[in-house]
């Protein structure tokens, strides 16, 4: 196993997100913001499916371990948390030989009331709440194939430091 990687995880704004998917929060005065991408996908046998995720035990108040990724190949992710409270967000694109990027992961957390979508194929860390137990609506385009979720482990130790102090 290569050297250890120790990151800081920054506010996750719109732009910094932009190259891995977008973040989801009610732009302008009007009573609703469509969510164009909430169901999109890139195979039309993936069906729309939605679940809700309990998340019992937040994340430790510093570092995270980052020791293993996923992707969706067919469809893009979306997140959406039930609770106003920070969630935990880590990003990277694939390496040419399809692998995690995890020299250029890119660790974020939320302000409460964001949500996420996650473009197709961009690795991300599984949905971790920060600021105390979370539920978090999930929505994706699901074939019933085995490559509708690809787990790496990863690498290397990959750790996060996040700022508890800014907790909302």
């Amino acid at each position: 196993m290569s050297a250890t990687i120790t990151m800081k995880a920054e506010p996750l704004t719109a732009e910094r997100f932009a190259a891995y998917g977008e973040v989801l929060t009610h732009a302008g005065d009007g009573r609703r913001h469509y969510v164009e991408r909430a169901f999109e996908t890139t195979d039309p046998a993936a069906r729309p499916t939605m679940w809700i995720n309990r998340i019992l035990h937040p994340a430790p108040a510093a570092p995270i371990l980052i020791d293993q990724v996923e992707r969706h190949p067919h469809s893009f992710q979306t997140l959406i948390p039930l609770h106003a409270a920070r969630f935990f967000v880590a990003v990277t694109h694939s390496l040419p030989d399809g692998t995690p990027d995890f020299d250029n992961l890119r660790p974020f957390v939320t302000e409460p009331g964001q949500g996420v979508i996650y473009h197709p194929n961009v690795w991300h860390f599984g949905f971790t709440a920060l600021d105390g137990p979370n539920e978090v609506v999930v929505m994706i385009g699901v074939t019933g194939r085995e490559d509708d979720c690809i787990v790496s482990v990863a690498d290397r130790r990959v750790e996060v430091e996040w700022d508890l102090a800014a907790a909302g």
